[in-house]
């Protein structure tokens, strides 16, 4: 039976979360516009896997400055191969939809989120696991906490019941200057017979008023036989 050894199904993309903007949310709320859409896209890669992603969120009362109801919307889809006796590729897609509240307070930033989840591996192996179609009830926290001038917290944690797959990430950064920040990061993924620690790097760069661009990238480890491998991310993300 074929092992997998990539599990990249994304909750909230794996560098400062796109469905929250970290230059953004740096600002005084008086100095923050008061958007209701966002849109974000990213890849992240490794050496036996790749994995794309998209997502939309809107703001059904409310505002990203004044915080409120937000329904959201996750699609992605890649590529992993497995390890073992019978390696093979196998190709991965998904889908989410949830509904949740996004509040701000004092510079600080609490998000949570619930809803249903389409996840698929069309996995050739027959005694593989995951493998075909299963729905589920996905749940996402997204939180985000200023320390001080220069320094902030960011993370999240996401569970769905489909192919019991979860993700979480915790970044603590230092502002180099008003628009690009950087630190250190780490987390776990996983599914169904797969988690993997992650430790790396990770950095965020305001391009615009609207527009984020973030990057991370670091090691990964097997937490059932201590492999070893690497990872890559980068992610887009808007508001208006």
């Amino acid at each position: 039976m074929g092992r997998r050894i990539a599990m990249v199904s994304i909750a909230a993309g794996l560098v400062f979360g796109p469905g929250l903007s970290l230059c953004r949310a740096e600002e005084p709320q008086s100095a923050m516009k008061s958007d209701r859409w966002s849109v974000w896209t990213g890849i992240t890669a490794g050496p036996n896997y790749v994995y794309g992603y998209a997502g939309s969120g809107f703001f059904i009362t409310g505002d990203s400055n004044q915080g409120g109801m937000v329904t959201r919307l996750g699609l992605g889809g890649g590529g992993y191969r497995t390890a073992g006796d019978n390696p093979h590729d196998v190709v991965q897609y998904d889908a989410n939809l949830m509904l949740g509240y996004r509040t701000n307070a004092d510079g600080a930033v609490f998000a949570v989120y619930a809803g249903g989840d389409f996840n698929r591996h069309d996995n050739k192996d027959p005694g593989a696991s995951p493998r075909g179609t299963e729905w589920g009830v996905k749940g996402l926290l997204e939180a985000y906490a200023p320390l001080g001038n220069s320094f902030y917290v960011a993370g999240y944690g996401t569970y769905s019941t489909a192919f019991e797959t979860f993700s979480t990430d915790l970044k603590l950064a230092y502002r180099l200057t008003e628009s690009f920040a950087v630190g250190p990061e780490g987390g776990a993924v996983g599914s169904a017979g797969f988690a993997q620690a992650r430790a790396g790097l990770a950095s965020a760069w305001k391009l615009n008023d609207a527009t984020e661009l973030s990057a991370a990238g670091g090691a990964g480890w097997d937490l059932d036989d201590a492999d070893m491998g690497f990872y890559g991310t980068i992610n887009v993300y808007a508001e208006f």
